[in-house]
């Protein structure tokens, strides 16, 4: 075996035997959660879900619609809702957001599996994300978008997994397998905020059928990880981590891209302080990623504007706060408009080089009565701020509020409080009828 994909193999494999399972719950729960408002949440995401889930009849649960589909067809469209509003995990070592290309895989192909189970695959695909996302590094996800690429692999491991167990070879051939089919170009992605949800829709459809083919026969790997790295653009540089990938996970707790996170929470400790008829200018420094994913200055529509860092700056001083209402608010709101000409964004390259162990980001107002600032290094939900099962449960309670979805609350509050023996599928079937 290929000596780095051999050493991903193992760190995988000790990940599902040894990782804290209840990490791998908070990302279990937190996924559901998203994915399960984002229909009630968001009219487009609801229509790109129905169109996505087709007509076919099946086993399987797509979330928030409360239909029945295809495995396949639930799965993808469980990806997509996952992802598209913009409320899902982020795993900054490895650039993926993993709820989105995992646990819909899990929901779609688990059969007989227990919770307890099912949470160790869990904390396989986020060490399988850290690991190959990681490796990959930077200078992949400035040309791909890594919840596509490196979410295929996520979305292949699990579906080993779940289809064969913990066999190394198996788990190899996946990996490797998913490499030759991702894709995911920022370029093509970038051209509308609309087309990122397709992102891990993409990654579970290239996952899942990776994990197939492998099932079926045990294929010849077809080339090393390196030789794959290298052609996709990645920095091929073996990473490590003191934590497993499940522990190492970021949770959102303003509904925008991952990397607006600090500006906001700067920009929320200031709101108070000011008088938006009486503000001069508004400075904002930020790490090289979040300019190129997240400059747009003229949000149009809902999914632009999370991707609008002046926006969201904007937004949150004028209302306080940064949510669902007051994010579509802003974009019929005058003054959040005039004051977007005010906004500077500039990258710091003394924060490009600390992303993404750090995410800093410093926000400046110059007012008639003089100038206020703030600076925030880690994002709300990141593991070093400290994120429990608690906070978890409560994000699926605001969910639920903000969906009027009842079963959102129910499912979390019973996945909590579940014997770990229970069957997964058993449960998710007992709430979503």
């Amino acid at each position: 075996m290929d000596r780095v994909l051999d050493r991903f193999v193992d760190r995988i494999l000790k990940a599902y035997e040894r990782a804290p399972l209840e990490d791998s719950l908070k990302a279990l729960i937190d996924s559901i959660a998203v994915a399960a408002a984002a229909p009630s949440i968001d009219a487009e995401a609801r229509r790109y879900g129905v169109k996505l889930a087709g007509d076919e009849e099946g086993p399987s649960i797509v979330l928030g619609l409360w239909l029945r589909r295809a495995r396949l067809n639930a799965a993808i469209t469980n990806a997509f809702l996952t992802h598209s509003i913009e409320f899902d995990d982020w795993l900054a070592p490895g650039y993926v957001h993993v709820g989105s290309v995992s646990i819909p895989v899990t929901i779609s192909y688990t059969r007989d599996h227990s919770i307890e189970e099912v949470l160790r695959v869990t904390a396989a695909a986020y060490e399988a994300a850290l690991q190959v996302g990681s490796y990959f590094g930077r200078s992949h996800y400035m040309t791909w978008h890594s919840t596509a690429s490196i979410g295929s692999v996520a979305s292949a491991v699990t579906y080993s997994l779940l289809a064969e167990g913990p066999d190394p070879g198996i788990v190899a051939a996946a990996i490797t397998h998913a490499l030759n089919y991702m894709g995911g170009l920022w370029k093509v992605n970038d051209a509308s905020a609309l087309y990122k949800p397709s992102s891990p829709a993409h990654a579970v459809l290239t996952g899942t059928l990776a994990g197939m083919i492998t099932s079926i026969g045990r294929l010849p790997i077809p080339r090393s990880l390196e030789e794959a790295c290298r052609s996709l653009k990645g920095e091929c540089t073996l990473k490590e981590f003191d934590s497993y990938g499940v522990s190492l996970n970021g949770y959102k707790f303003y509904p925008s891209c991952r990397h607006s996170h600090t500006i906001v929470e700067a920009a929320e400790k200031l709101a108070s302080e000011i008088d938006p008829s009486r503000i001069n200018k508004i400075e904002a420094r930020v790490f090289k990623e979040a300019i190129v994913v997240a400059g747009k200055k003229y949000p149009k529509t809902l999914p632009e504007a999370r991707f609008s860092i002046p926006y969201l700056i904007v937004t949150t001083l004028v209302y306080g706060e940064l949510n669902f209402d007051t994010l579509g608010r802003g974009l019929s709101n005058p003054l959040v408009m005039k004051l977007m000409d005010l906004v500077k964004l500039k990258e710091d390259p003394e924060y490009t080089s600390l992303y993404p162990e750090k995410q800093p980001a410093h926000l400046t107002i110059h007012q008639d009565n003089g100038t206020i600032e703030a600076y925030v290094e880690y994002p709300r939900g990141d593991p070093r701020r400290g994120v429990n099962l608690r906070d978890i449960i409560l994000k699926a309670h605001q969910l639920s509020h903000e969906s009027r979805d009842n079963r959102i609350k129910k499912l979390a509050d019973t996945l909590k409080m579940a014997s770990h023996k229970e069957s997964f599928s058993l449960l998710l079937d007992a709430i979503a009828r």
